[in-house]
């Protein structure tokens, strides 16, 4: 048949004016229900795809976050790691820096722990004050306030004298040290 409508597409007149092999209406149905099968094993092959990549696109972000979180963990533990040694080393300062203070003050070994302070001056104060304490209660225990007849105090041989025959060592040892420095 011949397309007598020049506004009619032939496609169209053809495929709607032929009669169909199965009867009427028959062609209209076989090619649709072949597109459909076609057209829907797309569909499910492009779900599946895009499943695939989503889930992929999940793993991979939870794997970048699990980098994350592990470099995280360790920068955290070497922050905590340095702040501990951070202490240590200025623990360690102040320990030296009070023998120091204790070795040039007199102080006895077994007393420089007693030293008070977080700087030098502080801890040059707290090894006077202490010196005069054990030196003080030192000769009052052993018993040497005055010489025995004339009244005066006791010289500083008489003092070390006294801590040695009492076994103090260390104020005899704080006492031979303010001998050696009043020389």
């Amino acid at each position: 048949m011949i397309n007598s409508n020049p506004n009619r597409d032939e496609r169209f007149f053809f495929m709607a004016d032929e009669p169909a092999v199965g009867g009427e209406g028959a062609s209209n149905a076989a090619p649709n229900s072949e597109a459909k099968p076609e057209q829907s094993n797309v569909d499910n092959a492009a779900q599946r795809l895009l499943k695939k990549a989503q889930d992929e696109l999940a793993a991979a972000r939870l794997e970048l976050q699990n980098i994350k979180d592990a470099e995280l963990s360790e920068l955290e533990r070497l922050k905590k790691s340095a702040a501990e040694l951070e202490s240590r080393v200025q623990a360690s300062e102040l320990e030296n820096l009070r023998r120091k203070v204790a070795q040039e003050e007199s102080v006895p070994i077994d007393a420089f722990e007693y030293l008070a302070g977080n700087d030098e001056e502080a801890l040059r104060a707290s090894a006077r004050k202490l010196v005069t304490l054990i030196g003080s209660k030192a000769v009052q225990a052993a018993g040497t306030r005055t010489q025995p007849g004339t009244g005066q105090a006791p010289t500083i041989d008489d003092q070390i004298a006294a801590a040695e025959k009492s076994g103090n060592r260390a104020l005899s040892i704080s006492l031979k040290n303010q001998k050696m420095r009043a020389s």
